[in-house]
């Protein structure tokens, strides 16, 4: 495994982008060429040596040029520049969300990424409860804006023998700024307790997305956030 390029994330860590066995990774995720090109193209990247830059350019030639349709299409490298801003700024929040959340991240079938996690979840004899986080966005490149959309999840079943909630929050717009706090009581004492912050991940998103040029909007309803 060989170092090539490294690169500052939006809360100031550097990454190191590897070259091992035909593909480029960062801590282990696979990047694909077109992101690393992307990324080069950005200015992003900070190369190991001029001539690892230029290899890595040369690699574009390499890809298959895809079948012609009914218009002209671009070249392999012109494909991978075109795609430079879209591409780059959905590995990058992959990327960032993969280090620093333990969120689940995953190409979704009706949003570029769909992003989800656990929060709780505790069964007590007489009852259940699971509280999971889920989020999607969606890049619309004709105004360079990224569509999200976040929510709590909350299914909840039985008994319970008390609880007491806490949602303190401000908002700006549909941004949702502190925390969710909830405790459940089951028969043998406390079964469920959490406390949820809905500003962490949004953030986090939206620092990579301005490093991109990239402006966040959250939306209250999911299929607003949906292709």
């Amino acid at each position: 495994m060989q170092q090539v390029a490294s690169y500052t994330t939006a809360d100031g860590h550097t990454k190191h982008v590897m070259w091992d066995e035909g593909r480029f990774s960062v801590n282990g995720y696979e990047i694909a060429l077109g992101d690393v090109l992307s990324w080069d193209e950005n200015g992003l990247l900070t190369w190991a040596s001029p001539e690892t830059r230029e290899w890595a350019r040369s690699l574009a030639h390499l890809v298959a040029p895809a079948p012609a349709l009914a218009r002209d299409e671009p070249s392999a490298t012109e494909g991978a520049t075109h795609a430079s801003g879209r591409d780059a700024l959905i590995a990058d929040v992959r990327a960032a969300l993969f280090e620093r959340t333990g969120h689940s991240v995953a190409t979704g079938t009706r949003a570029d990424l769909e992003i989800g996690s656990e929060v709780a979840s505790a069964n007590w004899g007489t009852g259940a409860k699971k509280v999971s986080f889920e989020a999607v966005l969606t890049v619309q490149e004709a105004d360079k804006t990224v569509r999200y959309r976040e929510a709590l999840k909350d299914s909840s079943s039985g008994l319970a023998f008390g609880s007491s909630s806490v949602e303190a929050y401000s908002t700006v717009g549909w941004k949702r700024s502190e925390a969710k706090k909830e405790t459940v009581l089951g028969p043998e004492g406390v079964a469920v307790d959490y406390a949820w912050d809905y500003a962490k991940t949004r953030e986090l998103v939206e620092q990579v997305c301005a490093r991109h040029g990239y402006k966040l909007k959250v939306v209250l309803l999911k299929s607003k956030a949906l292709r």
